[in-house]
Parts: structure tokens; sequence; C-alpha cells
């Protein structure tokens, strides 16, 4: 059975089709990237399966299990998690405590913040582990609005990982990185990712091609190619429509 399986998915804003049909199936442990011109439909894709947007026709599936119209935060609890082009951080708060916060609905906590004044040592313990993980043990205090943008980008990973959630939506986790900076992102994310399911939205091919098992390749709101990345490089049809002749490389889609 699919992780997450999307069936004749449908969008459209007044007169405007986002998304017609779309069906679309995520294995468990595989990284599938989802590539495509501007206005192909990728945002509005990922606010489909995260709750934030309702599909007009069509299934969403989640284990099984139908999450279409669910609001985000009962299918963020259902084990999905989602990072964002711009970080949600807590910017006051220092590193160590947005994994708290981050830590308080799965660690069985609900949304009490009473505890996190207290002293809960399991609470404290996960989030050290977390920042270890991170390679953010030297920022532990500082407050998250003070971050250079590759820590911050790191610490949202951090939250979308706090739950253990089964899938974990990454969209554009390099966008806006220096050369060195997005290869320090991908060797983290390979290191705290590892048998976890992510449906990715990059631009930089580069970096989707290096990442992902498998690739679906959407073009005016429709699904035009999935599979391997070696074959999408050599499909002419997305050629034609996105890639170009350098297949290898970057794109500003």
């Amino acid at each position: 059975m699919s992780l997450l399986r999307l069936e004749q998915v449908s969008k459209q804003f007044g007169r405007t089709r986002v998304l017609h049909a779309v069906d679309l199936a995520i294995e468990p442990g595989e990284c599938h990237a989802i590539i495509g011109p501007n206005g192909a439909g990728k945002s509005t894709l990922f606010h489909l399966i995260s709750g934030l947007l309702r599909p007009d026709s069509g299934q969403i599936a989640f284990e099984g299990k139908p999450i279409h119209g669910l609001p985000s935060e009962q299918i963020a609890r259902r084990g999905i998690a989602r990072s964002f082009q711009i970080s949600q951080l807590f910017t006051r708060l220092s590193v160590f405590e947005n994994l708290r916060c981050a830590l308080l609905w799965p660690m069985g906590y609900g949304c009490s913040l009473r505890h996190l004044l207290g002293r809960e040592k399991a609470l404290n313990a996960r989030a050290d582990a977390l920042l270890d993980e991170l390679g953010l043990q030297a920022l532990r205090d500082v407050p998250a609005g003070e971050l250079a943008y590759a820590a911050q980008r790191a610490l949202e990973l951090g939250l979308a990982i706090a739950g253990d959630a089964r899938l974990i939506l990454l969209d554009e986790p390099v966008a806006g990185m220096s050369h060195s900076e997005a290869a320090q992102a991908l060797a983290l994310i390979r290191r705290v990712t590892a048998e976890r399911t992510l449906l990715l939205v990059e631009h930089d091919m580069s970096v989707v091609f290096e990442l992902a098992d498998r690739i679906t390749v959407l073009a005016r709101g429709e699904v035009i190619a999935t599979d391997t990345p070696a074959r999408i490089r050599t499909n002419a049809r997305v050629q034609e429509v996105y890639l170009g002749t350098g297949a290898g490389g970057q794109s500003d889609a």
C-alpha cells in the first residue's frame, strides 16, 4: 500500500484551473520530487496534502485512510509534517525552545505550555538530542530570529521531524542558499531523514536529481510524467515543457 495516494485530485480558483485529475502515489521510504514550471500547481498540491486547501474533487489518502477535507492540524497529527518556503519559527524563542514547543504534542503533553516552564527531563532530553542531530547545539540559546538563513532552515527541518512524522513535505529546502550552504543542507537532509519518506518541491534541478528516487513532473496542473531521475532526464515531453536541453542543470522555474 502506498503511504500517500492522490486520485483524480482537482482544484481551481474561480475560472482558473490549477490542478486537474492528478494521480500520485508516494511509496514508503522514498524521496519523491515534484517539479514543473511556474504556475504548474506545485504549491497548491502541497497545500491540498497538508490541509491548507481542500480539493474540489478527487481523493487523498494517507496510510489508506482519507485525509482530504481534514483541517491541517489533524493531518499533522496523523503523521504528515511540512516545511515552508518562508521559515515558520517562533522568532523570539531560542532554538532549544522552538524544538521543545514542537515536541509537546508528539510526546504526549498536548498543548499544555506549562510544561515548557518546568523541568520536564524527557522533553528537554529529546530537544537536546535533536539539537545534536541538527548540528545546532552551539546555537542552543540563540533566538531563532537571529539565526543565519541556513540555520533557520535547519531548525525548521528539526521542527518537521520532531514528531517522528512518517511523511515530510519539503518546500524548496535550499532556496536562497549559496552553493556551500546548499551542500551542507543536502547532507543534513540525508542524515536526519534517513528511512523517512520525503515529498520534495525544489527548483534547483541538481538537488532534485541528487536526492530523488522518483520524480513527478507537473505542467499546467496535470501530471505529464512520473519516473526515475534517469528516465526523466531523457523524457522528450519533459524536456520540451520544462527541462529543455540542459536537463542536468538548474532551472529558474
